[in-house]
């Protein structure tokens, strides 16, 4: 067995760690940084696997009682931590993590949350590539992270050394963030620490500046090709559509599959394609919604779109588009746009919208009916405000 054997890509990082490992010289904290489904936490894991190993520092074994506890998810020595949505907050009875039930610092909530927290982890045992999005939105507490302090100040009790992975780091609360550098700073004796996030302009630049920051670059679209061939049955073209889309990203490409997000590509298509053509009534929105579409698909379908018809629009090479499987179509609908400036608003627009929606927690129905109304206002000619 040699190391990071479960890992995609990610080559330059499986060198450093690979060396690291046989000098014997971890860093106490690294945070791992790059887009959602790069493999942040399975490489994560690995490393952790490796570390707690009875074997160490060779390749985590697979054959050991450490690594076997690992692969049931049920190491004493290793927590996963991540954010997650607090349900009917006023009934507080359970802990949601491991940890908690050795610290009395409040962190007990429902059994509804639990059983949203038990779905994660499971979900990420059966793929640790595997996004996993909640119904409302998740953050890590301040209790959490008290909890997790207490806990680290213990001893080992399965292996010579303890390892916690914290998940989307920037969904830490800022007082918890606060709480936690302290931890960065002055780790327990034998005890790793592994950060990830999406986002690392968002976390506490004391905490940043304390770990060895490592970047998470996309896979190549072959590699990506090649594991969802395995497990899916979609043609060629789809397929790259669905990498491109995904920005490379193992995960976010697997996501789409389960969306059928092609679906909701088709419907935005349709959406632009009646604009363009001077339709009278504005179509209507709810179609959209109840299609089932997440916000986050069908914005996103709608820029993918208008990347597209630019390049088409002022000659752009058509290897660089992210729809390849209706190229003929944009094709001539590219012919339809009145000036290439006009697709660099709708992108402008789209991402507007986008930010508004999420952050001011509006209506999809009515956010919807918003963009449509402008977007028909700006292929009419008209001036968008």
């Amino acid at each position: 067995m040699s190391y990071f054997d479960n890992i995609y890509g990610q080559d330059h990082l499986k060198k450093l760690f690979g060396c690291a490992f046989e000098s014997d010289h971890l860093s106490h904290a690294y945070l791992f940084e790059g887009k959602k489904g790069m493999g942040k936490y399975a490489f994560a894991l690995e490393v952790a696997r490796t570390y707690l190993c009875e074997d160490y520092p060779n390749p985590g074994c697979g054959a050991c009682r450490s690594c076997a506890a690992i692969e049931r998810g049920s190491h004493p020595d290793l927590q996963v931590v991540f954010p997650f949505p607090n349900l009917k907050p006023e009934s507080k009875k359970v802990p949601v993590f491991p940890f908690s039930h050795l610290a009395k610092n409040g962190a007990r909530y429902s059994e509804e949350t639990l059983k949203e927290v038990e779905q994660f982890r499971c979900s990420k045992r059966e793929d640790a590539y595997r996004i996993i999005d909640f119904e409302k939105k998740p953050n890590l507490p301040i209790e959490v992270i008290k909890d997790l302090r207490a806990y680290l100040k213990l001893k080992p009790q399965l292996s010579r050394h303890k390892a916690v992975i914290v998940l989307e780091l920037e969904l830490m609360a800022h007082l918890a963030a606060n709480v936690f550098l302290k931890t960065v700073e002055e780790p327990p004796p034998d005890t790793l620490i592994i950060l990830t996030t999406c986002n690392s302009g968002m976390i506490l630049p004391t905490i940043k500046s304390r770990c060895q920051v490592l970047h998470f670059a996309p896979l190549e679209e072959e590699i990506i090709a090649s594991v969802l061939t395995s497990r899916l049955d979609l043609d060629p073209l789809r397929l790259s559509f669905v990498i491109r889309a995904a920005d490379c990203s193992l995960g976010l490409a697997e996501k789409f599959c389960r969306h059928r997000v092609w679906e909701i590509r088709d419907e935005a298509l349709g959406v632009i394609s009646d604009l363009l053509s001077g339709q009278r009534h504005t179509p209507p929105p709810q179609a959209l919604v109840l299609g089932g579409s997440t916000a986050e698909n069908l914005f996103g379908a709608f820029l993918w779109i208008f990347h597209d018809l630019y390049f088409l629009r002022t000659g752009g090479e058509d290897n660089r588009l992210i729809n390849c499987d209706i190229e003929d179509q944009l094709k001539g609908m590219a012919l339809s746009i009145p000036k290439p400036g006009a697709l660099e608003e709708a992108m402008t627009l789209t991402s507007r919208v986008e930010e508004r929606y999420f952050t001011l927690n509006l209506d999809l129905e009515f956010s919807l009916l918003y963009f449509i109304l402008k977007l028909k206002d700006l292929f009419s000619g008209r001036v968008i405000e």
